[in-house]
């Protein structure tokens, strides 16, 4: 049965004549506000743990993966660059030693 903020003040009222405001306090402090099958166990946080370190792993495997088609692909460009301007330059050379 879950119980509803009025019921946890008309207790914490009653709490408050029957044991007194600071006893009251203290009591109404170690009842949580929400049913017990709503907090977390310990076992809980350790499936959610679990959980959260398989998905970090998948993410990290991924972006190796990423990273090494993308160093893959930086190479590529880095060739036809390197092999352009080369080309480039060695015509220009050519065009330029044709007026001399």
């Amino acid at each position: 049965m879950a119980v509803t903020e009025e019921e946890r003040l008309s207790l914490r009222a009653k709490l408050n004549e029957v044991l007194g405001e600071r006893e009251a306090a203290v009591l109404m402090e170690s009842v949580p506000p929400v049913h017990y099958d709503q907090l977390a166990t310990k076992n809980d946080l350790l499936a959610t743990g679990d959980d959260l370190r398989r998905h970090s792993d998948m993410l990290r495997s991924e972006l190796k993966g990423d990273i090494a088609r993308l160093d893959v692909r930086m190479a590529q460009q880095l060739r036809v660059t390197v092999l352009t301007h080369v080309g480039s330059m060695i015509g220009l050379a050519a065009f330029l030693s044709a007026f001399n």
